[in-house]
């Protein structure tokens, strides 16, 4: 096979995988991280901390009652500050849970994500991050949650060359705002791991922003994704240890499951 054609193919099959292709910056980050959920649940009301208390936990079955309840209420008189930035955190969340299960467990798909549409979700959540972004411009979650919904809605060439770009403005929007955004970190730190070098990947660089992000969020994407990471660089001692900190904070994450079942064979302690 002719280079340009491998380059070629590897180009369509990371489109195919729902990846923002756009080349991203390598950013200065600051020492001092934190993040902004955390924060923002200090002062949530009960309808918004049921969502955030859900993601945490990785519950869909809790996660997405509590984000759609959260949504019937957005333009009502009971809309509290910080509605929209919730809703689309919780449908992020939700559609995160849901293409793990999707591509490595289908068949253990949890009831309550079954009968989803994600793209649809996903335009709402959008919809919601990006009017929270213009009543609060200051504020620089907003564009991270709605860089990783429009992320999620990429399945080829054509949606990949459209929203592609959109999703790394709108990451590198939210580190400008707020360099020390840990949840923006991580969010760089996805399109380091999944883009080929010839698209601005850089394994060193998404390790870097990987250990960053969890030494701030106590969640379990920061920790797979380190445990992925680790396991692409061959260090498969810390890509254990990482998965099965991953299976701690989300015991159900198939892909979890199948990161450790990996690593485990690989370091021969599996037959």
């Amino acid at each position: 096979m002719v280079p340009g054609m491998r380059t070629l193919l590897a180009l369509l099959a990371l489109l195919a995988l729902g990846i923002a292709l756009a080349a991203p910056v390598r950013a200065q980050v600051p020492t001092d991280v934190h993040d902004p959920l955390a924060d923002f649940a200090r002062t949530a009301d009960p309808t918004q901390a049921a969502v955030l208390d859900a993601a945490r936990s990785h519950d869909p079955e809790r996660l997405l009652p509590a984000t759609l309840a959260l949504e019937r209420r957005l333009g009502t008189a009971e809309t509290a500050a910080g509605d929209r930035y919730v809703f689309a955190a919780g449908v992020l969340e939700v559609l995160s849970i849901h293409r793990s299960f999707e591509r490595n467990a289908p068949d253990a798909m949890p009831k309550a994500l079954g009968e989803l549409v994600p793209d649809e979700l996903a335009a709402r959540g959008i919809e919601a991050a990006e009017a929270y972004g213009k009543d609060h411009p200051e504020h620089s979650d907003a564009d991270r949650v709605r860089g990783e919904l429009i992320s999620l809605t990429i399945h080829g060439m054509t949606s990949g060359l459209a929203n592609g770009p959109k999703a790394k403005e709108a990451v590198e929007s939210a580190l400008e705002k707020d360099p020390a955004n840990a949840w923006a970190i991580f969010a760089l730190g996805r399109m380091h791991y999944h883009n080929p070098s010839f698209a601005g990947g850089d394994m060193d660089a998404a390790l870097d922003e990987f250990r960053r992000a969890a030494d701030a969020i106590e969640s379990y994407r920061p920790a797979l994704y380190l445990g992925l990471a680790y396991q692409a660089k061959g260090m498969l001692p810390q890509a254990k240890f990482w998965a099965r900190k991953t299976l701690r904070l989300a015991p159900d994450d198939p892909e979890a499951r199948q990161l450790l079942a990996d690593v485990e064979a690989e370091l021969g302690e599996r037959k």
